[in-house]
């Protein structure tokens, strides 16, 4: 088959996996709801908390915008939790019995896992930028946004798209149970949010926990992303702590670990689903 007929396959496949998404009034609904619950609620509430600790002298976080900080981190949040639920797609096609027919069809097997993962990513990157039009109105500090530092954000929001999707896509081929899909997505969503810095900064992490943190992609596009829209000011070191988790790696060196990691994970999603489908 040539380079067209397979990018009319792909095309068709994401084409089909978007529209069930902004077809169901509920999805859409949630997308819009769930910016303003996590930053309307828990980030403004947040702020309130930390600064509250911080003038007993408790902790510092050589930040008067904690609500800027912590929305920078939610935003590559809900980017993650969005393509968690990428496999589940997987899982209902199996149920269904469209993944048969697929299967059945001529076309490249790889079809099948990317269409799934572009799909997933295309929402997450949406949903994400729900998140950051909200925070823009509850009081996200806009002094240093440009297009440059809109573009990095969505940069990192599209790389952590492409390889939280690719690993679960991944999953999703070869769990067929939907509870157990929802189960292991339960058990790993929360980990992932706070071994990283999308809440804080690493610096006072346990030296384990911290190692296991800068393993974390999350971490890394946590880092570019308020290296380039928060105010630098913010995230030199105060006190020997630095706000940016990864201190050694400029934004650009963020970005490149990041890239380098969607794009092996998506090899491997690829060759780890195509083998799946041809077997089970």
């Amino acid at each position: 088959m040539n380079a067209s007929g397979c990018l009319r396959q792909l095309t068709s496949l994401t084409g089909r996996e978007l529209k069930h998404w902004y077809r169901s009034r509920m999805q859409i609904i949630v997308t819009i709801v769930q910016p303003l619950v996590w930053l309307g609620l828990f980030g403004l509430s947040a702020e309130v908390f930390v600064n509250m600790i911080e003038s007993k002298g408790g902790m510092s976080l050589a930040t008067t915008d904690y609500f800027s900080f912590l929305s920078v981190g939610i935003i590559l949040s809900t980017a993650l939790t969005t393509s968690l639920t990428s496999g589940m797609s997987v899982v209902w096609d199996r149920r269904f019995g469209f993944l048969d027919k697929l299967r059945a069809s001529p076309m490249p097997r790889g079809m099948i896992p990317l269409s799934k993962v572009l799909a997933s990513t295309i929402k997450a990157t949406v949903q994400a930028m729900a998140v950051f039009a909200v925070a823009v109105v509850l009081g996200l500090d806009m002094h240093n946004l440009s297009v440059q530092s809109v573009s990095v954000l969505l940069a990192a929001v599209v790389l952590i798209g492409l390889t939280f999707s690719s690993i679960f896509v991944a999953l999703g081929t070869v769990i067929k149970s939907f509870d157990t899909y929802m189960t292991l997505n339960s058990l790993v969503s929360m980990p992932l949010m706070f071994v990283s810095g999308v809440m804080f900064p690493t610096y006072r992490f346990p030296t384990w926990l911290k190692a296991a943190a800068d393993l974390n992609p999350l971490t890394y596009a946590t880092d570019a992303a308020r290296a380039a829209c928060l105010d630098s000011e913010w995230l030199t070191p105060s006190g020997g702590y630095s706000l940016i988790s990864v201190p050694g790696l400029g934004m650009a060196d963020d970005l490149i670990v990041l890239a380098v990691c969607a794009a092996v994970v998506m090899i491997l999603c690829l060759l780890f689903s195509g083998r799946a489908l041809r077997t089970h």
